[in-house]
């Protein structure tokens, strides 16, 4: 009686159309990157830490292809762009903005502070959220919607996002607003946010209950970052550190990478260029023993300033591309 049941369910399904039932093919690649941050600022001082150097206003990192026959460089968009032409490129930013004005609840109290906690002892379920970013964030980084606190890491985990395509009101718009808890600041922040977000799809807020779980925006990973080691895990609890390590990016595109030769991430000022603007990092095709069946892996190098005007070429990474998805191994 069941399978009799079942097959009139089919037979009316197909008669209203059977390609509901099929499943659309993709053809495609996936890359997967484990990627130093190449770029920082040097210290001022003797034994201060490098800050990383993040991209200016108005610029976005794209990723190339190098395909055969010809050596041509293709610009890579993610799989949701079938119109390679509207996918706005990359960013590079601190996984987690503590000062992000519109991380906000519904009532418009910042996720940080005090008011926006759940639980019967709000104070120490503040100080739980703020302790764990700290982990995260930078020392030279005040938590302001935390009387203060600053940030416990050396440098910041940093995440590759969906370029947000801010424009200079936009930047202005959310440096005038506070993330204090007094009532001004809260109606200011319900009366911009809300629609703010709503009207600026890609722009990426980090989550400070779930990294890997963004509030808003396209996160695709973490630059590698971890705090493991002595130094990190001190008897003063103003520099401990627990043990962590992030890191890993994937990318899936729909484009066939098959026979790729190399990989190039540039920095960029206009939307969608015909060429590679300014080489960050470069990935070469190693041998193929190092790749396996249907792969190809990259080395990744980055040119960096070593003082006195010199510079110094090396590896920050590697990548594998898996390719030609559809086809089966065989």
């Amino acid at each position: 009686m069941l399978r009799w049941t079942l097959g009139l369910a089919l037979m009316t399904l197909c008669a209203t159309g059977c390609a509901e039932l099929g499943v659309e093919p993709f053809q495609g690649s996936w890359i997967a990157l484990s990627l130093n941050w190449p770029l920082f600022v040097p210290p001022q001082m003797a034994g201060q830490t490098p800050q990383p150097s993040l991209l200016s206003p108005g610029e976005h990192l794209d990723m190339w292809a190098i395909l055969p026959p010809d050596g041509r460089p293709v610009r890579l968009t993610v799989n949701k762009y079938t119109d390679p032409g509207k996918f706005p490129g990359f960013n590079v930013v601190p996984a987690l903005d503590p000062n992000d004005p519109c991380l906000i609840d519904a009532n418009g109290n910042h996720l940080l502070g005090i008011v926006a906690q759940s639980g019967p002892d709000k104070e120490l379920q503040q100080q739980a959220v703020v302790q764990k970013v700290r982990e995260v964030v930078a020392k030279t980084t005040t938590i302001g919607a935390a009387a203060g606190v600053a940030g416990k890491a050396p440098v910041p985990l940093l995440g590759l996002v969906q370029d947000g395509g801010l424009k200079p009101d936009d930047i202005l718009n959310l440096a005038k607003l506070s993330v204090q808890g007094d009532a001004q600041a809260i109606q200011d922040r319900l009366a911009f946010c809300p629609s703010f977000l709503s009207s600026h799809f890609d722009y990426y807020q980090g989550n400070p209950l779930q990294l890997t779980a963004p509030l808003h925006g396209t996160l695709f990973g973490f630059f590698n970052f971890n705090t493991i080691g002595p130094e990190f895990q001190t008897a003063d609890p103003a520099t401990f550190l627990p043990p962590q390590n992030f890191g890993g990016i994937a990318i899936t595109t729909r484009m066939s990478l098959h026979g790729m030769t190399a990989l190039l991430l540039t920095r960029e000022t206009a939307q969608n260029p015909a060429l590679p603007g300014t080489v960050v990092v470069k990935g070469g095709a190693l041998p193929p023993a190092a790749s396996g069946r249907g792969a190809i892996r990259f080395g990744l190098q980055a040119t960096i300033p070593v003082g006195m005007g010199m510079t110094q070429t090396v590896t920050v990474g590697t990548a594998s591309v898996l390719t030609d998805l559809d086809q089966g191994i065989d």
